[in-house]
């Protein structure tokens, strides 16, 4: 009985051993520098350190607020910018060259804003119907509790480009149909102002004729008529040596497109 007794005592020891110490040969990562606890920056950086006594480190691997797994690579730090207000976890393991992992270190914080946002205001740029296709959009932008860092824009609901400080854009060669151009600024503590839209709607016109004159004269005999047609601003659009009968298919084309 006894010596079952001592049995059944040195299992449990061992039972205890293998719980309580974990096994030396697997990697470990160790936290070095991250937030924790409130915070009112809306950027953070995590950095780790990994070794591995049983092999060498193939990647580290972080996952935000118990999300999925994502590959880092041989990376031992993260900028994670953009977060929503209140708690957030991030974590880190390391997996080694015989496929083991390490123990999960996390970091646990929550963020609330004390910034004020920047502000951006349109000043001119195309709205409603136009026949141009170019068109310059102009804005203004501050912020009350710091400096802005840059401004973006986008088109037609498209991806958001770095504008710098920048507070004008020139967008040509749209095609016809309706479309919007947006701005947005970001201050120097990563928050975004308000987004300010343009809408607008490009119609090509065929013509813009608001003057038809004609002259004729005998050139070897044949009559020839000289169209000359003016626009809006009185500019000569075009002067064309055609034959009377020409011209005045000419003429009733454009009186057809309502250009005169």
């Amino acid at each position: 009985m006894k010596r079952i007794f001592y049995l059944a005592l040195l299992a449990i020891a061992v039972c205890f051993f293998l719980v309580a110490c974990p096994n030396p040969k697997l990697p470990t990562v160790t936290k070095v520098s991250g937030p924790e606890g409130a915070i009112n920056q809306a950027s953070s950086t995590f950095t780790f350190s990994g070794s591995s006594p049983g092999g060498t480190i193939v990647k580290y691997e972080y996952r935000k607020d118990g999300g999925s797994w994502t590959d880092h690579g041989m990376n031992t730090s993260y900028t994670w910018n953009g977060y929503s207000e209140g708690p957030h976890t991030f974590e880190v393991r390391v997996k080694d060259s015989k496929d083991a992992y390490s123990s999960i270190i996390s970091w646990s914080f929550t963020y609330k804003s004390d910034n004020l946002p920047p502000i951006v205001e349109k000043v001119s740029g195309p709205s409603g119907e136009i026949d141009q296709d170019s068109g310059t959009f102009t804005w203004s932008g501050n912020d009350p509790d710091g400096s802005i860092v840059k401004y973006e824009y986008r088109k037609d609901g498209g991806s958001w480009f770095n504008h710098g400080l920048n507070t004008s854009y020139t967008w040509s060669g749209y095609s016809e149909g309706a479309h919007t151009f947006e701005v947005r600024a970001q201050d120097n503590k990563g928050a975004y102002s308000n987004e300010v839209k343009w809408n607008f709607s490009y119609k090509l016109v065929m013509c813009t004729v608001v003057d038809f004159e004609v002259e004729s004269w005998l050139i070897h005999r044949e009559e020839f008529t000289s169209v000359r047609c003016t626009g809006a601003e009185s500019q000569l659009i075009q002067r064309l040596p055609l034959t009377r009968e020409v011209s005045k298919s000419l003429r009733a084309l454009w009186k057809e497109r309502d250009c005169l």
